[in-house]
């Protein structure tokens, strides 16, 4: 009989982190009153530290996790995520970080929320910082139902609250690993949320307003150093991700889903602000231009990792055809060739301005 929900945690390398939360999720499952509704799946992204042997040592006495390894190393947390799912059993599915630690009856209330039958659930959380001290995230969001889901990702945004990995539950039939391929393939960061919302936008969909788990903010530095990363392996300017690269999610989910380009820009952001801690809300679009006018900033910085002129210049033409792109809301011929050249498309007319 396969379990009503699977607990996938991805890792890589983070045995010290994972241990907590594992013998936390196997505390919440005790108080389930039939523990056999829920399927704890580690899935271990070819560690080389201690990850094996401290689950084996976890199970000789609470026989209830399952260890699963990637056949070959997947290269973003994105993509462990997601070839993870592929292997968990049950008819829904919440993906949780290694590092996230989840609260006493977390499981009792989310089977409570998704026995109502919704395609796809947004779990709210509690923010904990670097200091350790924590608040709740969307402190004012209600629990609310969405009978069609694009609109959750309407209100919610594409950078921010549906990019939380230990808040994305959904119903494990619906999700398309080669759709999320597909969206990897043009930049891999912030592909999970664009890529999910092209799979679930036609279902149903709920906020669950209760925080079931503590989310750990990363610094600046711990996250540029991820980025960094990205950049160097795939010879990308720094402001890639943040702009052109998901302009042309956002493009190509419009043209998949019919769903207007400018109302996917207008989505409401939350985003949390890693030099003052404080929630900084905005939209889709105000986000890629906010990145556009720092990127403009720091290509006259003699630090800036473009050292060649004419790449500096090639990239300052790319930032104002972004801007002009985010900016201009009625379809013209000149953004119609902007967009053609920037999304690398040679269709003889753009499919992205019919919506």
């Amino acid at each position: 009989m396969c379990p009503f929900l699977t607990v996938v945690i991805p890792t890589r390398n983070r045995c010290h982190l994972l241990r907590e939360t594992i013998k936390r999720f196997q505390d919440a499952r005790k108080r389930l009153s039939d523990p056999a509704l829920v399927e704890l799946l580690v899935v271990d992204n070819c560690s080389n530290d201690n990850t094996f042997e401290m689950l084996r040592n976890l199970n000789e006495t609470d026989k209830t996790t399952t260890y699963r390894k990637q056949a070959t190393l997947k290269k973003t947390a994105e993509m462990s995520m997601a070839h993870a799912v592929e292997m968990a059993k049950g008819e829904y599915v919440w993906v949780f970080g290694d590092d996230d630690i989840p609260h006493e009856d977390s499981l009792a209330s989310l089977i409570a929320n998704i026995t109502d039958g919704k395609d796809f659930y947004l779990i709210n959380c509690n923010m904990r910082l670097p200091n350790k001290s924590a608040f709740r995230y969307l402190p004012r969001e209600k629990c609310k139902n969405y009978s069609v889901a694009r609109n959750l990702w309407l209100d919610l945004g594409f950078v921010s609250a549906t990019t939380t990995m230990s808040s994305l539950c959904f119903r494990r039939s619906m999700f398309d690993l080669s759709i999320f391929e597909e969206y990897a393939e043009i930049s891999e960061i912030y592909s999970h949320s664009v890529s999910m919302f092209v799979m679930f936008y036609r279902g149903t969909a709920s906020v669950i307003s209760e925080p079931l788990f503590t989310y750990s903010l990363n610094t600046s530095e711990e996250e540029g150093g991820r980025f960094n990363e990205y950049f160097d392996q795939k010879g990308l300017s720094v402001f890639f991700p943040f702009t052109l690269g998901l302009l042309r999610l956002l493009y190509r989910a419009s043209s998949s889903t019919g769903v207007r380009i400018q109302d996917m820009l207008n989505a409401r952001e939350s985003e949390i602000r890693k030099d003052t801690w404080q929630m900084l809300e905005s939209t889709t679009r105000q986000f890629i231009e906010r990145f556009c006018k720092d990127s403009k900033k720091s290509l006259a910085d003699p630090a800036c990792r473009l050292y060649n002129k004419t790449g500096r210049v090639q990239c300052l033409i790319e930032i104002l055809a972004i801007e002009y792109c985010v900016r201009s809301l009625k379809s013209s011929l000149i953004k119609r060739l902007i967009i053609r050249r920037l999304l690398k498309t040679e269709k003889k007319t753009c499919p992205y301005e019919t919506h």
